[in-house]
């Protein structure tokens, strides 16, 4: 399960009262088209791949082939 399928939640020992949903992080809404942000590694911390690369996973999603989105 993606991390932006499902809020997260806060559990407190202490408290009888139902989890309260944390906001989903800045980068989990929507297809991120938009995202411009900082995150460059994932939860478990692997970095990620940038759009101007191909390797280790090569992929269609390139600047030349996308030219207004801004991936390079």
């Amino acid at each position: 399960m993606s991390p932006s399928s499902s809020p997260a939640t806060t559990l407190s020992p202490s408290s009888s009262a139902a989890p309260t949903p944390l906001p989903p992080p800045e980068c989990s809404n929507g297809d991120q088209a938009s995202y411009r942000g900082s995150i460059a590694s994932t939860i478990s911390g692997k970095s990620c791949q940038k759009w101007t690369d191909q390797d280790p996973h090569s992929h269609s999603r390139t600047p030349e082939n996308y030219p207004d989105f801004g991936l390079g």
